[in-house]
């Protein structure tokens, strides 16, 4: 028995007893001082002494008589009483012992059953975290103070070096002609002479052979000798007053199949500095004009991919690349040949009071005549943009060249099976934890994917989350890193930001089981620290702000880290707005995903489990999520995104025309480590009505029926399957399985 059982009975029992016994002796005391008055005698003292000492004062000596019943029945009830409490006490006593016995009993067997069980929950947690660190997973690295390089500029890979310089060779293939206007027509823009040397110059730096001829020998050129023509691309630059002759001319040059492009208002004014008919340009270029009402007010550029050129920029970049003259904007006839918009800088695109786009990039190719193209853009400003804008411009200039220039393109889509858009959902789940497994939830039942940023310390307070992930089926549903307890990072020290990171990514494993690579800062809070921080944690992606403004990720960190730029208003500023009723704030998140969409880029959308979470949004959150799935995206959670985007860097494709054969010819090689699925590649080519599998000797032979002229070509395999339709001109050639190490060759 324990021994402090033991001493806390014996003090409680003689606690009581001492108690009760005082009581009782209070008791019988009152008793025996109750007034008697029999049995007592008065002696009254007298003499000379007390005469003489004090004679005011009577000594009375009071005897009491002897005891009477009364008092030997107090006594006797004394000691009766003494006795009982003694009993009393020694009972308590016997009771509390027997008492702290079976207790102690109880707590030894609980603390037993206890045991055992948090042994086997240890045995059970130890044997899940060995199977877990079999995975990859629970891995504690080391941190080294190394933040030198891991900051958010972007990173060029080499594939787009390489894509790039392809490119650049092949346009020595162009006889390019370069126009200028020497004549003394007084209203001609006095931009055109700054605009035609910005272009000499970068025919020069790249180089490339070009011409320069006046603008009244325009009629010369000709493009008659396939062999040997005297031009095939012809350069407009700012040749904003034209007379009658030279609009006959330069629309006689495209009647005739020589590409052009054209800068800045072509045509705007005649010779004698008046507008001139706006149906020129349009039915040339594709391009009306008007007059700019805020010319001193330049806005950046924005661009739009998988549509021609399809150049290699990533959707819904945004430049400042400016307008070379900002008297006057384009607009579009057909908006869908529109590029390039002007945009502010918080990604509206502007518009003229009619609702008509305002375009900086505009691409034509009537199905009769040459293309040709406009632009408000061009190499006069490449100076002043950042070191991966300049190649992204550098990039746009090169491919819109080969593209009215009619030489072959190849473009691998932005997006997986083609989609014109994606659709990437994730959740913050930062406070008002339920509010996450209710938006789990609604996705799931929506099949749509989601990615949930988890604050560790609410997931280890409460593992529903996880649990729910646990029983959903597939990979949709994904946890990630948003910290430890939501504390921003911007600022504290690279000890600090690691181990926050680092016990983050630890606490989400172990209730998840699966791996924690991407991480979100929170209030989008960070610092080149931060980077080094996550980079050292092993996180592969981060979601971000939008210090780099697009629709598609990119690669940061000397391009250890894929980058997600949340570049649409979340839920907090929807909810701020205060709208009136449902339809209007639905009507908010369709527009958004629309000018995602427009641009062919991604709608990263980023909402709270604190806010979009809650009861009240859950109707019209559930209304956006069936008007996306309306719309075809491609649906992805953020770790499949980035997984795709960085495998997408290694899917190598070549492209080349055989002299033998006179035929051309194409090579899909899948470099990668991983199986991709759902590849489409944009393949423009003027005059190729069709495609043939070639050879690819992974595949079934026996299934590789060539197609026919007048039919989008299908080969279905085992392994793979491949097919080729028309679109818009071009050929989209879709792959759905490429084996790592696989190539597929076309022609």
């Amino acid at each position: 028995m324990n021994l402090n059982h033991f001493l806390n009975a014996i003090v409680t029992a003689l606690s009581v007893a001492t108690v009760l016994i005082t009581l009782m002796s209070f008791l019988i005391f009152k008793i025996r001082q109750f007034p008697k008055n029999s049995g007592e005698s008065e002696e009254k003292i007298d003499g000379t002494f007390f005469r003489k000492y004090d004679p005011f004062r009577a000594l009375i000596h009071t005897k009491q008589a002897s005891e009477t019943p009364l008092v030997v029945q107090g006594r006797r009830l004394r000691i009766t009483a003494i006795g009982f409490f003694s009993a009393v006490s020694v009972a308590i006593f016997i009771a509390m012992m027997v008492q702290n016995f079976a207790v102690e009993h109880r707590e030894a067997a609980k603390l037993a059953s206890d045991n055992a069980e948090r042994l086997g929950q240890l045995k059970s947690q130890e044997s899940l975290r060995t199977g877990l660190k079999k995975q990859g997973l629970l891995q504690k690295f080391t941190m080294t103070n190394t933040v030198a390089g891991n900051n958010i500029e972007e990173f060029i890979s080499t594939s787009q070096k390489e894509s790039f310089a392809a490119d650049l060779h092949a346009l020595s293939d162009l006889h390019i002609v370069l126009i200028r206007d020497d004549s003394k027509n007084r209203t001609q823009s006095p931009r055109h002479r700054a605009s035609f040397d910005s272009w000499s110059q970068y025919f020069t730096n790249i180089p490339v052979n070009f011409k320069t001829v006046n603008l009244s020998e325009i009629s010369t050129l000709d493009n008659a000798d396939r062999a040997n023509p005297s031009a095939t691309l012809v350069i407009l630059p700012q040749l904003t007053s034209l007379d009658r002759d030279s609009r006959r001319a330069i629309q006689s040059l495209h009647e005739k199949g020589l590409a052009l492009i054209a800068t800045g208002p072509i045509g705007a004014l005649g010779a004698d500095g008046r507008p001139a008919p706006t149906d020129w340009s349009g039915r040339v270029f594709g391009v009306t004009f008007q007059s700019n009402d805020y010319a001193t007010k330049f806005e950046p550029s924005i661009f739009a991919t998988d549509r021609p050129p399809f150049s290699k920029l990533t959707a819904g970049l945004m430049m400042d690349w400016f307008p070379t003259d900002n008297a006057y904007v384009g607009i579009a006839k057909d908006p869908m040949s529109s590029v390039a918009f002007q945009t502010s800088y918080n990604g509206k695109i502007a518009e003229t009071s009619r609702g008509n786009t305002l375009s900086r990039a505009i691409f034509t190719h009537p199905v009769d005549q040459a293309r040709a193209a406009w632009l408000a853009i061009e190499p006069e400003n490449l100076q002043k943009l950042g070191r991966a804008d300049r190649f992204y411009a550098e990039s746009f200039l090169t491919t819109s060249l080969l593209w009215v220039a009619g030489e072959p393109i190849t473009a691998l889509s932005n997006w997986k099976n083609g989609a014109t858009s994606a659709f990437l959902a994730s959740v913050d789940s930062e406070d008002k934890f339920e509010g996450a497994t209710r938006l789990m939830q609604l996705f799931e039942s929506k099949e749509i994917p989601a990615t949930f940023f988890i604050v560790s310390n609410l997931l280890v307070k409460d593992p529903t989350l996880a649990k729910t992930a646990s029983q959903l089926k597939g990979d949709r549903m994904d946890l990630q890193s948003h910290t430890t307890d939501h504390a921003i990072l911007e600022g504290l020290n690279l000890s600090t930001q690691f181990d926050k990171i680092q016990d983050a990514r630890l606490a989400i494993e172990e209730i998840s089981g699966k791996p924690v690579t991407g991480f979100r800062p929170p209030e989008e809070r960070f610092d080149d620290i931060t980077l080094s921080a996550a980079l050292q944690n092993h996180v592969q992606y981060f979601f971000g702000d939008q210090k780099h403004y697009r629709y598609a990720p990119l690669q940061v960190a000397n391009g250890d880290l894929i980058y997600f730029p949340r570049s649409v208003f979340d839920d907090f500023n929807l909810r701020d707005q205060n709208f009136s009723s449902d339809d209007l704030m639905l009507q908010k998140l369709q527009s958004d995903f629309d000018k995602a969409k427009l641009l062919g880029g991604a709608y990263f959308m980023s909402w709270h489990s604190q806010v979009f979470g809650q009861p009240n949004f859950q109707t019209v959150v559930g209304r956006f999520l069936d008007f996306a799935k309306s719309e075809k995206p491609w649906f992805s959670n953020y770790s499949q995104a980035a997984g795709w985007w960085r495998d997408r860097e290694q899917i190598k494709i070549s492209l080349f025309k055989n002299v033998a054969s006179q035929m051309y010819e194409m090579q899909i090689k899948n470099d990668s480590p991983h199986l991709q699925e759902g590849l489409a590649i944009h393949v423009d080519i003027p005059g190729v009505e069709a495609w043939k599998l070639a050879s690819a000797p992974s595949l079934n032979s026996a299934a590789q029926t060539p197609p026919q002229l007048d039919a989008p070509a299908k080969i279905s395999t085992g392994v793979t399957s491949f097919s080729a339709e028309r679109l818009d001109g071009s050929f989209v050639v879709r792959i759905a399985t490429l084996q790592p190490g696989e190539k597929i060759e076309l022609e």
